[in-house]
């Protein structure tokens, strides 16, 4: 039994699940016009990216419903035919769009679960301790 390279391919073939998953998620959210896109700064620290998403959700949720529907409804498309600057939710749409298609070329990289990481070996060390009780379950059942 190969723990490492096992558990190294289906990390692997995780992440690139994922990945594919959230691909389809933005493009089918992308196509619902009533779905709402709310920018976050990848830039800012977890705790900033957590207040400042909270509070702009914060304020919509205080707006009138014909604001709120003219920032969820405007077209992307009219806005720039008209001079007009985009609402948020459409720059936000736009800028999903233009990193979607980056999205194709996207190449899994573990960061955390590496060779020769001490989170690596604690998982393997994990693993291995539960194959030796299901072999312990299995020969039990067989006796």
């Amino acid at each position: 039994m190969d723990d490492h390279n096992t558990f190294a391919d289906f990390v692997d073939d995780f992440a690139t699940a994922t990945r594919q998953y959230a691909k389809k998620q933005m493009q089918w959210f992308r196509k619902d016009g009533d779905f709402f896109f709310v920018p976050v700064n990848m830039e800012d620290d977890k705790a900033t990216r957590v207040k400042d998403t909270a509070s702009l959700i914060t304020d919509m949720c205080k707006v009138s419903r014909n604001d709120f529907e003219a920032e969820l409804y405007c077209i992307a498309d009219k806005g720039r035919a008209h001079g007009a600057t985009l609402s948020l939710s459409a720059q936000t749409k736009l800028d999903n769009e233009k990193q979607g298609k980056g999205m194709k070329f996207f190449v899994s990289k573990r960061v955390k679960l590496v060779d020769g990481s001490s989170d690596l070996a604690k998982v393997l060390a994990e693993a291995d301790e539960c194959t030796r009780k299901v072999q312990s379950l299995e020969t039990g059942k067989s006796k």
